[in-house]
């Protein structure tokens, strides 16, 4: 394994090449300080990718590494969200847009990109299929999903208002360059449990495997999905009525604040779930999974 340092201003961002060959798989994690998920997984797909491999991975692992020492969202040297300010620029004032730049320097020369996450509340492990490009690329990308193996596909539509500035996100600009591309969203680390890390591991074997013709080992039916969030209504406290991952009829009976019930406008599946507790006015509560077909 090829390790390097890239330097952008204060901040020293490894980089960490496998293999040798194309095509190229960039892994890129870390980009919010807050979410730690990302790492575990990393560490693990580290111990299981061989050195000769014949194709080449990159990994940047740590593209916010002052904000992952201190745990804040944003990078802390500028105050910006690095996922947010896309593409960049290479002679910015801002390291982040600086960061920005050099992520998509690195996609040019990459064949896919798998870009990793975690929410903030618990919910359940699923990849991102942004629903743009050509029909060949979305294809391509829906293919991506399948392969990761991970069940749940939520479909991001990019005049989605309810998603903030998914233009100016990684995912965008890198399905702009027509770079195949795919986000995993993990649960956050105090709820992600051993299995979701192997899962999330093996998903991106299969992956690698099938780019140098390897027999892959596809266990899950996908399921793509429209998501649909529930936001506070008031500030106050937050008390669940639901379980993650429970399918609700429309009209059932959520939750409520400060005894005020919360209902269903649709029926689906719980795939996040704010736990109980304090809740700021318009704060994301729950999401239920709507309009599923399979994958």
């Amino acid at each position: 394994m090829k390790k390097q340092i890239i330097k952008i201003g204060q901040l020293n961002i490894p980089r960490l090449e496998i293999g040798q060959g194309k095509p190229k798989i960039l892994i890129t994690a870390g980009i919010h300080g807050d979410e730690h998920s990302q790492q575990l997984v990393i560490k693990k797909l580290l111990k299981k990718l061989k050195d000769k491999l014949p194709i080449t991975t990159v990994i940047l692992p740590k593209l916010n590494p002052l904000g992952l020492k201190k745990n804040c969202e944003k990078n802390p040297i500028d105050n910006l969200n690095i996922n947010r300010v896309f593409p960049g620029s290479p002679n910015s004032k801002y390291s982040s847009k600086r960061i920005a730049s050099m992520i998509l320097q690195e996609a040019k020369r990459s064949s896919i990109i798998i870009d990793l996450h975690n929410f903030s509340d618990p919910a359940l492990p699923q990849t991102i299929f942004l629903n743009r490009g050509s029909q060949k690329l979305k294809q391509k990308n829906l293919k991506l999903c399948k392969l990761i193996d991970i069940p749940l596909v939520w479909k991001i539509n990019p005049a989605d208002k309810s998603i903030l500035d998914v233009s100016k996100t990684q995912i965008f600009h890198t399905i702009k360059m027509g770079i195949p591309s795919v986000v995993i969203e993990l649960p956050p680390i105090n709820k992600l449990t051993q299995k979701q890390i192997n899962q999330t591991v093996n998903g991106i074997i299969n992956l690698i495997n099938n780019l140098i013709n390897k027999k892959i080992n596809i266990k899950n039916k996908n399921l793509i999905f429209i998501r649909r969030d529930i936001k506070a209504m008031h500030e106050g406290i937050f008390k669940t009525k639901i379980k993650l991952g429970e399918t609700i009829k429309k009209n059932s009976f959520l939750g409520e604040i400060n005894n005020k019930k919360i209902v269903s406008p649709v029926a689906g599946y719980v795939i996040r779930l704010k736990e109980n507790g304090r809740v700021n006015k318009k704060e994301l509560l729950i999401s239920i999974a709507k309009d599923k077909k399979a994958l």
